[in-house]
């Protein structure tokens, strides 16, 4: 049997650990994806932690070029991260194209853009910046 002292550390420790987000920790920044489950097509995308981890709106994104099979996918950065943080593999996410659209709605009206264009957030919108096949080009 469990001294009282003992058995009440046990229940303050369960209803602790039962009001943490059962979420990985990369994802805790993001709304659980079921918020509004049709906002943007169920496809994959990618995401820095900055993101998905420390809840940062979308500075920066891109709808990234095809490459070989792969078909395109849009690229989501906060846009204040070094490019040292953008090369490590732990730094970047695959998420649903519909979860980066309900944590971040502003990005809704520029997901219809085409591969290739890149987007920075300036104040409450996106303004296009050159495309990728341009800037590549050059």
């Amino acid at each position: 049997m469990y001294p009282f002292g003992v058995w009440q550390d046990l229940v303050v420790s369960w209803r602790s650990k039962s009001r943490e987000d059962p979420r990985p920790e990369y994802t805790r920044g993001l709304p659980h994806p079921e918020t509004y489950a049709d906002l943007a097509p169920n496809v994959a995308c990618f995401a820095t932690t900055r993101i998905s981890r420390d809840g940062s709106p979308v500075g920066y994104m891109v709808h990234g070029l095809a490459d070989g099979d792969e078909p395109a996918r849009w690229q989501f950065f906060a846009g204040d991260e070094t490019q040292a943080f953008v090369d490590d593999p732990e730094n970047i996410r695959i998420f649903s194209l519909n979860t980066i659209a309900n944590h971040d709605p502003s990005v809704i009206p520029y997901l219809t853009a085409p591969v290739g264009s890149v987007w920075v957030r300036d104040g409450q919108r996106f303004v296009r910046e050159d495309d990728l096949s341009v800037a590549q080009d050059t």
